[in-house]
């Protein structure tokens, strides 16, 4: 093959397998990825990002899938030391976007399966590779000055998609930051990072708009961001906003299981909120019954992250409910 044929199918694969995870098919999806990374090696010598770009795909799947964090975190730490090699081996010229995509799985392997008995620390490390990945994707998007080196027409992937990511990215690092902030003990650095969590998801949306987004699963993801944030925050009016409106956009996307996930944050906003048990176990149900339908059913490294809060709300109804929902998301 070509070195050219070789890149189309590489890419090829991996949009194959991406199609595939989205519709909760991970086994037939892992198998494309590791078939692209295995392709990839013959483009290592022009450029080692298609190889990592394919491995942090088939973490994203473990972690999506089999939520088996041990496989993900050491496939990804492996694969940031062989890319790092392998740019000293050919001596190419450098590119960002292999290490970016491989540092934000990182983060997001750490932030959706820490471990329970050194949460603040895997957290920590969660918010750690995530400003790092927001950081490399930063650096594809600006003009590089005239004594560097970096050339980022050489990146394998389009500035729409990289712009893509350095959006997302400012989302993932105030969920991060909000997730840590509930872990530590300080109490002014739980406030530092709560302010940092507001800051951050609403800078995303902040960019879309501008941008002259109407519509996307990422404009979705910043108005759903943001009401997490506000949420935790207390903010519940804004929260209830941005809620309704990533509620709203998910339909045009068609994504069920996407809109049963922002369904159950609204839940936990109505839960924070202090409201009655009849309206808990009412919109509770409707979870519970996502998980029997094709497409709104949660896969599991999503049923696990939200699992403790699912029960905390359905045992707020009662105790009964409470072992009922347990045998459901157990």
């Amino acid at each position: 093959m070509e070195l050219k044929e070789i890149v189309d199918e590489v890419m090829s694969l991996n949009k194959d397998g991406i199609a595939l995870c989205e519709r909760g098919k991970y086994k037939d999806a892992l198998i494309e990825f590791k078939e692209a990374a295995i392709m990839s090696l013959f483009l290592r010598h022009k450029s080692p990002d298609y190889w990592a770009f394919s491995v942090a795909n088939q973490a994203y799947c473990i972690r999506r899938g089999e939520n088996d964090k041990q496989t993900a975190l050491e496939l990804l730490s492996d694969a940031l030391d062989r890319t790092h090699l392998m740019l000293l081996e050919t001596k190419i010229p450098r590119t960002f976007f292999g290490k970016a995509r491989l540092n934000e799985e990182l983060g997001l392997v750490l932030r959706y399966s820490p471990d329970p008995q050194n949460i603040e620390l895997d957290l920590r490390q969660s918010l750690f590779f995530t400003e790092r990945s927001l950081n490399l994707y930063k650096i594809t998007l600006n003009k590089p000055s005239k004594r560097s080196s970096y050339n980022p027409t050489l990146e394998i992937i389009p500035k729409e998609f990289l712009q893509e990511k350095y959006f997302r990215l400012h989302g993932m690092f105030g969920i991060a930051s909000l997730l840590l902030s509930e872990a530590v003990d300080d109490i002014a650095e739980r406030l530092i990072l709560k302010s940092q969590a507001e800051v951050y998801a609403s800078k995303e949306l902040e960019m879309r708009l501008e941008f002259g987004e109407e519509d996307g699963f990422g404009l979705v993801n910043a108005y759903h961001t943001s009401g997490i944030v506000q949420t935790e925050t207390d903010k519940f009016e804004a929260a209830k906003e941005n809620l309704l409106k990533a509620e709203e956009l998910v339909k045009k996307d068609k994504l069920p299981m996407v809109a049963s996930v922002i369904r159950f944050n609204k839940l936990w906003l109505t839960y924070k909120q202090g409201l009655n048990n009849d309206i808990l176990k009412e919109q509770l149900d409707v979870i519970v019954h996502d998980q029997h339908v094709e497409g709104s059913k949660w896969d599991k490294g999503v049923r696990d992250y939200y699992s403790q809060r699912i029960l905390e709300v359905a045992n707020r109804v009662n105790s009964q409910y409470g072992a009922e929902v347990y045998e459901e998301f157990k």
